[in-house]
């Protein structure tokens, strides 16, 4: 009784491609996520400081004192205050709407000598005195995992 060899894969072959696709998928998945949260920080970071330029131009045409957050000598400091965008950022547009600014879940604004050296940066505008014809300066603050 001869045999003969049909085409087409054995049951071995199949569970040793489907062992290497397992692994490859195995490695992949993860680093695709980190690249998506890396993203989002990095979005969230230019967000944030574009936010707070436009914040701190609308409360210094509406006022003539720096606002207190943004004043250097104050606490919390305006990093600090970034975590709460909603109460303390102007709207960007006559009092109403939002900026459309989310801070990535476990992450925290804070001071940058409060960062870690992995973190992601940003810089805000900043006022060394109280009035309006104080000098203007920035602050850097960072995105830091929690």
């Amino acid at each position: 009784m001869s045999r003969h060899r049909t085409s087409g894969f054995t049951l071995i072959e199949l569970v040793v491609v489907l062992a290497i696709l397992a692994v490859l998928g195995a490695v992949a998945i993860p680093q695709v996520q980190q690249l998506r949260e890396d993203v989002a920080v990095k979005n969230a970071a230019a967000g944030l400081a574009s936010a707070a330029e436009q914040s701190f131009a609308l409360q210094i045409r509406d006022s003539n004192e720096w606002p207190y957050l943004w004043r250097d000598d104050q606490d919390p400091n305006i990093c600090d205050a970034l975590n709460n965008l909603g109460s303390n950022l102007v709207p960007p547009t006559d009092g109403h709407g939002t900026y459309g600014i989310e801070i990535p879940a476990g992450y925290t604004v804070v001071p940058v000598t409060s960062g870690s050296t992995d973190a992601v940066t940003f810089s805000v505008p900043n006022a060394t005195g109280g009035s309006r014809d104080s000098p203007t300066t920035s602050v850097t603050c960072a995105l830091v995992k929690d």
